[in-house]
């Protein structure tokens, strides 16, 4: 135990003093590990626009160190957060670009147990490969048993994939006490709200996703999604409604018509049944795909 206090108080602030120390370094003298300390404040506001920004410098970190597994993962992160957001033929670009760096990651992390993490939570929401998702965050979690967002994203891929919400009940509470103040933490909230969904506990789904929308970026549009799916589970239509409001209003360019859209990247039989609920709501219309 003070161990795992000891890690989740320091890693946070390790990581936001590199960060610091590359952003006063000169841009020409930036090597692949400073390009990837730039990118990853851009990569974690998780929106299309500052991820369009980070893959400059990623490109670059790549550029510099082909088989740089960690620089990688956040590009396939940044390709999925594009992804999330794009249409047409640009959506089905961005979810083969993410889906290769993410296999690129895997393949050189070596025992990078961040770049699993990153890169396993990619293959579930780009490639819908659960398999392999599970695996590279196994990896991650034995590699590192510390590692806060590792268990936070094994929760997820755990949490979306079905089948065992108790379990991603386990590993996101771990993640949160291991880092309580993380950056990243609407991720395991997000976990929570999806396994209690699983289980019925339609007020719990709730309870979290307001803390993910609490804690998440300010225009991040998933928690509001699952708020939203669980105020519909449990009859409050009218609250959902406001969300949904709510949600059009912080997302630039969104469309309520959009809402069935965002849970395109979850496996079945998450999508179907998050689709069916927001229908029987009356929210999405009964012949929307």
């Amino acid at each position: 135990r003070v161990t795992e206090s000891v890690v989740g108080a320091l890693a946070p602030a390790l990581y936001r003093a590199e960060v610091e120390r590359s952003m006063h370094k000169p841009v020409p003298n930036l090597d692949a590990y400073d390009c990837l300390l730039r990118a990853q404040p851009l990569v974690i506001a998780n929106a299309a626009p500052q991820a369009t920004e980070a893959l400059g410098l990623l490109d670059k970190a790549i550029a510099v160190s082909p088989d740089f597994a960690r620089a990688h993962a956040f590009a396939a992160m940044a390709w999925g957060q594009i992804f999330r957001v794009a249409t047409g033929a640009q959506r089905e670009d961005a979810r083969k670009r993410a889906v290769g760096h993410a296999h690129r990651a895997v393949e050189q992390a070596g025992e990078d147990a961040t770049a699993l993490a990153y890169a396993g939570f990619l293959l579930l929401i780009a490639a819908n490969d659960v398999a392999g998702a599970r695996d590279a965050l196994d990896r991650a979690v034995t590699l590192n048993p510390n590692h806060a967002a590792a268990y936070a994203y094994r929760a997820l891929v755990r949490a979306m994939a079905g089948g065992a919400p108790q379990l991603a009940i386990e590993d996101a509470s771990r993640a949160m006490r291991l880092s309580p103040l993380d950056p990243g933490g609407y991720q395991p909230q997000m976990a929570m709200a999806i396994a209690h969904l699983e289980l019925g506990n339609h007020g719990e789904t709730c309870d979290w996703a307001r803390k993910a929308i609490r804690s998440a970026p300010a225009r991040y549009p998933m928690s509001y999604a699952w708020l939203i799916v669980g105020e519909c589970a449990r009859g409050n239509n009218a609250e959902a409604e406001r969300q949904l409001e709510r949600l059009t209003e912080i997302v630039p360019g969104f469309a309520r018509q959009a809402l069935g859209n965002l849970f395109d990247i979850f496996p079945e039989p998450l999508r179907s049944n998050s689709l069916t609920t927001l229908r029987n709501a009356g929210l999405l219309p009964q012949a929307d795909r």
